[in-house]
């Protein structure tokens, strides 16, 4: 019979480093919103209007869509965890028994 051998700590650790990730990278979203919010606006011609074009959809949608991506993920990597955790105790409370 396989043996099963989950290492729980390590994986809440692994969550808590995503989550401090994810933390980080909500601060560079903001800072890249707010530092290219503006730049383009002096300049005129068709690429300009392109590249603010880009710029509008990477603020408005990517970056919302990743990181909506990356919370789901740890959201159910800690549900993972938790039945993990729930199925130990159910099965030291029966071998104790």
């Amino acid at each position: 019979m396989a043996e099963i051998d989950i290492k729980v700590a390590e994986v809440k650790e692994a969550l808590i480093k995503m989550n401090q990730a994810i933390e980080e990278f909500d601060t560079l979203m903001s800072n890249f919103k707010t530092n290219s919010a503006g730049v383009l606006d002096d300049m005129n011609s068709d690429f300009m209007g392109i590249a603010r074009k880009t710029l509008d959809h990477i603020n408005d949608s990517m970056c919302v869509d990743i990181k909506e991506s990356l919370d789901t993920y740890c959201s159910d990597v800690n549900g993972v965890i938790t039945q993990f955790e729930n199925t130990d105790d159910e099965l030291a409370s029966g071998v104790s028994s």
